[in-house]
Order: C-alpha cells, then sequence, then structure tokens
C-alpha cells in the first residue's frame, strides 16, 4: 500500500498501534492512485484482511504478483502503451497578478464539481487554470491531469484524449470499463481548450463528473459547456492604467508588471523608464 499510497495504510505511535489500527479500520482505498492496478489492489486487498488465514502465505506470492503486473503493464484490462500524462504542465515563468480571480475560482472550485473559465482567445485562460489547479493540489490526493483540446479536430476524439491523459488509453483508443478507475478516486481533470468540441466535451464531463463524487473538473473554453451542475467564470483582460498615471503607479499596474517580466526573460537588460 506504501509504495502506492506514498504512506502507510494505518498510522499509529508504535508497531502495535499500527496492528491495532489494521484489525479495527477500513482500508482508505481512496489514498491509492486511480491509476493502480486491479491486480495489485485485490493483492493489497489480501495482504490487510484481518484474518492472517486470508493473507498470502509467502513473500514469493506478493513478488509474483507484483512482477506480473508491472511485466504486462495492465490497468483494468487497458493497455499502457505510455504512462499517464503529467500532472500539470511545467511553466517556465513566473505568475503575476489575478490573486482577486484566483481566490474567486478556489472558492468556486470548493463548493462545485465543475468550474468552466470563459473569456475571449488569448486573454490567459489556461494560464490562470494551471495557476488555479496547482494551488489546489493539496485538495485532490490523486492529483490533477491536464487534457489539451487544442489538436483535437472533432467530438469523437475527446474521450481517446481524455482517457489517454488519464493513463487509461494510448490517445486513440479506450475500452468500456475506463470510468471504473475514476469510481474511489479523488482528482481534479482540467480540460483545456474546449470551444472547438463543446457536444464531445460535455458528454465526457458528464460521465466524468457520474463516475465518481472525488472527480472535480476545471475547464477552460470560449463558451460554457452548457451542463447541469457547471458554473462558469468569465476571465477579464488585465486592466490597462490610466494614461495620466505616473511612474510608480504605472509599475503596480499587474499588465505593466507582466509586460516587463516578459521583456527580461528575452532580454534581461531590460529596463523599465
Amino acid at each position: 500500500f506504501e509504495l502506492f499510497a506514498g504512506s502507510p495504510a494505518f498510522s499509529g505511535r508504535s508497531p502495535l498501534e499500527r496492528a491495532a489500527a489494521t484489525l479495527q479500520r477500513e482500508v482508505p482505498w481512496n489514498r491509492l492512485p486511480f491509476s493502480t492496478p486491479a491486480a495489485v489492489r485485490e493483492l493489497i486487498a489480501q495482504c490487510l484482511r484481518r484474518d492472517p488465514g486470508e493473507r498470502p502465505r509467502a513473500a514469493i506470492v506478493v513478488r509474483r504478483i507484483l512482477e506480473e503486473s508491472i511485466a504486462t503493464r495492465t490497468l483494468v484490462g487497458l493497455p499502457l502503451d505510455r504512462p499517464p500524462s503529467p500532472g500539470l504542465p511545467r511553466q517556465l515563468s513566473s505568475f503575476i497578478g489575478r490573486e482577486s480571480s484566483i481566490l474567486e475560482l478556489s472558492r468556486m472550485l470548493e463548493q462545485h464539481r465543475l468550474v468552466t473559465l470563459t473569456g475571449v482567445g488569448g486573454v490567459g485562460k489556461t494560464r490562470l487554470a494551471i495557476e488555479v489547479a496547482s494551488r489546489a493540489l493539496d485538495r485532490f490526493p490523486d492529483g490533477a491531469r491536464f487534457v489539451d483540446l487544442s489538436r483535437v479536430t472533432g467530438g469523437d476524439q475527446v474521450l481517446p484524449a481524455v482517457a489517454a491523459a488519464l493513463g487509461v488509453g494510448d490517445g486513440t483508443t479506450t475500452g468500456p470499463r475506463w470510468l471504473e478507475v475514476l469510481q474511489s478516486s479523488r482528482l481534479l481533470v482540467l480540460l483545456d481548450n474546449c470551444e472547438h468540441v463543446l457536444d464531445g466535451v460535455a458528454t465526457i464531463a458528464r460521465e466524468l463528473l457520474a463516475a465518481g463524487s472525488g472527480v472535480t473538473i476545471l475547464a477552460t473554453s470560449r463558451e460554457r459547456l452548457a451542463i447541469a451542475g457547471e458554473v462558469s467564470f468569465a476571465v477579464p483582460s488585465l486592466p490597462v492604467p490610466d494614461e495620466r498615471a505616473d511612474a510608480a503607479e504605472l509599475m503596480e499596474s499587474d499588465a505593466v508588471k507582466l509586460f516587463v517580466a516578459r521583456a527580461r526573460s528575452a532580454r534581461p537588460d531590460f529596463r523599465a523608464e
């Protein structure tokens, strides 16, 4: 259990307390990553049986099952030709401004399971969504998955793209049981650039939300998905300072701060004068 979850199934100040917890408490299955193979879950269940007689009789049995599972790289019967996509894209620059928007979106994520950031192209929806998601990760033990839909050209390609990001498909195919891995997960799914495949995204979003109560969706789109349970947030443009503002006031503007930061990333000797 600890190998996959990162911490023991049961805690205690002493071996005796941990042993007692094993006999008295239920196994916290929701702490296992959703991608844990079914065979491994069954093995963990056997190892944690309260009756010692029902546990594996020898370590070699445990090792064999683990080796077979890792060798075949299967997940609920679906081949894994590559590992799941990274949780969130790594950002090469600092995030500037929009603190009020981040606070509002964070509050919305705590209260709703489907939040859509809307706005015109280039306003910063994706960058804001990634920042909000990164700050919310401590609420999602199974992490986050980023699904880039910008290259998807049809609604029928949405499901394979989502399944690939979740680690249950190769980007072109999936299987009928792919949603089963989400039933006990606490996961944030970021669906980016939904506007050109709204119908396909809406269908998959409904299925994701129905798969498990621990799944939350953060989406970016020029338009709302328009499905039950969705709340939307219109991403505003960064305000431009008044033309009569002095130098000190200009440097307090988020728009100016962003410009200066990006200019310095391109030319380290850049100075705002």
